[in-house]
């Protein structure tokens, strides 16, 4: 869908809205959610999930705006779904010392919790 959207020169912000066209965060967030590849996770060290996590976010900035509608796009949004997964898998193992301790804090859990509600109808409340 993303590159029929490319190749038609779909205007910003659909690629970016529309969950058919950027299903890596989604399909990541399964992946850690159920945990469907805990065991494979968990035999890579944390610290070098999160150095390629960031690796990954790091592209993204070395690439054109997404507001840019071209085949770079192609690129950007896998790389953001896996850069974020790699982070988050990361960090849920629980050792990276504050990191982990500091996405552990009760008040944050429920900030995480609350989030995407607010998320969800933040259109409705504008």
């Amino acid at each position: 869908m993303r590159a029929i959207f490319i190749y038609n020169q779909v205007e910003h912000p659909a690629i970016w809205v529309l969950p058919i066209t950027h299903f890596e965060a989604i399909f990541g967030g399964l992946i850690i959610g159920l945990g469907l590849f805990d065991n494979s996770l968990k035999k890579i060290p944390a610290w070098i999930q999160l150095t390629y996590g960031i690796l990954a976010l790091y592209l993204i900035t070395l690439m054109p705006n997404i507001d840019m509608i071209q085949w770079t796009l192609m690129l950007t949004y896998p790389l953001i779904g896996i850069g974020m997964t790699l982070i988050l898998s990361a960090v849920m193992q629980g050792n990276l010392w504050l990191l982990s301790a500091f996405f552990k804090n009760k008040i944050l859990g429920y900030f995480g919790k609350i989030s995407y509600g607010l998320y969800v109808y933040h259109v409705v409340s504008i």
